[in-house]
């Protein structure tokens, strides 16, 4: 009986050994990453599908400027002191194409924090519209860095239960702005064929639309409807002679006729 009772105690003091060592080793640096979520401008709390990129056309809101918030996420515990969070610009291969600091984008700070008893850092970048932007996009990206706070031990994020094999880079978020057409959610390519600025332009002219009403995903009624007015349009148009044709050609160089999509087929 004494022989179980000491072997008992001699186990339990081996559990306890292997457990003390266990939260030594998980006790280490704090971890940091990017973590802008698909929704509400990629802040949004309940989100779990993160993004490394954010765009900012300033051809939607016709704004002069426009201030976005990159947020930063903690990995391990909150502690009642700020933290230092370290990020760097990285340089684009193609200058014509990099966002100028200073000029595109007010200049950032040496250091940005996670505030004591927070889980976030928000980096607020104020963006403007240049004029020498008009048609063009700039991008911006950004680089999480290891320092004395944190450390960046996570490279990728991967949805819960998903079966995606590549993750979410969260070390890097990519910004872009730009002064110029883009394809935005409303613009559903089943209804209204494949996209170009030019039929974009023509169907907001037609319409009475802005590129604003593209910015978010329009109902089904709506699509057919608008693509069902523009499929007339065009017929009308190659009646009298006067064929629309898209602003970009096919493989042989030649014009392509500018048509809808199979949406509104019966």
């Amino acid at each position: 009986m004494k022989i179980i009772y000491i072997t008992c105690l001699v186990l339990l003091g081996i559990l306890q050994t292997g457990c003390r060592e266990n939260i030594e080793e998980y006790s280490g640096i704090a971890g940091i990453y990017f973590a802008m979520s698909t929704k509400y401008g990629g802040l949004d709390d309940s989100e779990e599908d993160y993004t490394s990129v954010s765009d900012i056309p300033f051809a939607v809101d016709e704004r002069e400027d426009t201030v976005l918030l990159v947020r930063a996420k903690i990995i391990g515990e909150v502690v009642g002191h700020d933290r230092a969070v370290s990020i760097r610009i990285v340089p684009q291969e193609n200058s014509e194409t990099e966002a100028k600091e200073g000029s595109d984008f007010e200049p950032l700070l040496d250091t940005y924090y996670v505030k004591a008893n927070e889980v976030y850092a928000n980096i607020p970048i104020h963006f403007y519209k240049k004029s020498d932007l008009k048609d063009k996009e700039r991008i911006l990206k950004l680089e999480l860095l290891p320092n004395k706070d944190f450390d960046t031990p996570m490279a990728e994020w991967l949805r819960p239960g998903s079966s995606d094999k590549k993750g979410i880079d969260v070390l890097h978020h990519t910004i872009t702005i730009s002064d110029k057409w883009i394809k935005l959610p409303g613009f559903n390519e089943y209804y209204f064929g494949t996209y170009s600025e030019k039929k974009n332009r023509l169907m907001c002219e037609l319409f009475n639309l802005t590129l604003k009403d593209f910015e978010k995903a329009m109902s089904t009624v709506k699509c057919r409807t608008l693509a069902v007015k523009l499929d007339q349009y065009l017929k009308e148009q190659e009646a009298k002679g006067e064929t629309v044709y898209e602003d970009y050609l096919d493989g042989e160089g030649k014009p392509v006729k500018m048509t809808v999509g199979k949406g509104i087929d019966y």
